[in-house]
This record gives structure tokens, C-alpha cells and sequence, in this order.
């Protein structure tokens, strides 16, 4: 008999035997598991993480070139703000502009009584370039200074005589 319960009790140690296997390995599977969502929430988490960080960087790159955008139209508008490109004096509602280089001028420096009924008015410098008189760079900048010496000239006697 001792036989018997000798092999039952074996019997019954290697079904504990068994069943402690099977128990350890639903628990490794069980941490394993776990383990798995853990990194799948991190990397979810740096994912999102990361999301931002790029999104904060191109919101902080936009920011910046808005500036310099609203910097260069700033410039830009200061530029057209300097007034005649005779006497200087600025004065925007008695100033048109030539259609070429976008320099501003008053009828009376430019010795007119009125508007010009063109659509496109070019002052004598863009004319003589737009008829292309002289295709010597340095001869229609000199003639171009030579126009403005003596548009200011005009308007320096008109001032004086004012």
C-alpha cells in the first residue's frame, strides 16, 4: 500500500507540478502583457509628446516670419512714405506715382497743371529707358540725373518765388 500512496502522492506532485507551470506561465504572460501595453502608452505618450514639439516649433517659426513679413512691409511702406521724388516733402494726396520705378511726384514739380489722362504714367526716366533712346546704362543714368537736376531746379524757383 505504501506503494500506492507513494505513486499518488507522486502523482499528485507532478500535477502540482504542472499546475504551477501552467500558473507561472499565465503570469508571465499575464506581466508580459502588461509590460507590452506599458511601452505601447509610452510610446503613444512621446508620440504626442512629439506632436507638440514640432507643432510648437512651427507655430514659434510662423511667428517669426509673420514679424519679418509685417517688418518688410513696414520698410516698404516708409519707403513709398518719403515723399516727391523732386522736393521730397511728403504729401500723399497731392502725389501720384510713375508706373515704373514707383517714385512719387507732384504735378507742380514735374511743371504739370493736371493729371495725365493715360492709364500708365512713366516719369522722364522710365520714358527714356521704356523707349530705350540710348542703350548706354551710364548715359541714361546720367541723362535720368540730368532730368531730376533740373525738375529740382524748377522747384527750388517756384519755392523761392513763393
Amino acid at each position: 500500500m505504501e506503494s500506492e500512496s507513494e505513486e499518488e502522492e507522486m502523482g499528485s506532485t507532478d500535477e502540482q507540478k504542472q499546475m504551477n507551470a501552467r500558473l507561472n506561465l499565465r503570469l508571465s504572460k499575464r506581466k508580459h502583457t502588461e509590460d507590452v501595453d506599458k511601452q505601447k502608452e509610452r510610446h503613444e505618450e512621446l508620440d504626442r509628446n512629439l506632436a507638440k514639439a514640432v507643432q510648437l516649433a512651427l507655430e514659434e517659426e510662423l511667428e517669426e516670419e509673420e514679424l519679418e513679413l509685417e517688418e518688410l512691409e513696414e520698410k516698404h511702406q516708409q519707403k513709398r512714405r518719403k515723399g516727391c521724388a523732386i522736393c521730397n516733402i511728403q504729401d500723399e494726396e497731392l502725389l501720384f506715382q510713375c508706373d515704373g520705378c514707383q517714385k512719387e511726384f507732384h504735378l507742380e514739380c514735374l511743371g504739370m497743371d493736371r493729371m495725365p489722362k493715360t492709364e500708365e504714367w512713366f516719369c522722364e526716366g522710365c520714358s527714356r529707358k521704356k523707349r530705350k533712346v540710348n542703350s548706354n546704362p551710364e548715359t541714361e543714368q546720367r541723362q535720368g540725373e540730368e532730368a531730376i537736376s533740373g525738375m529740382t531746379a524748377k522747384v527750388n524757383s517756384i519755392v523761392e518765388n513763393k
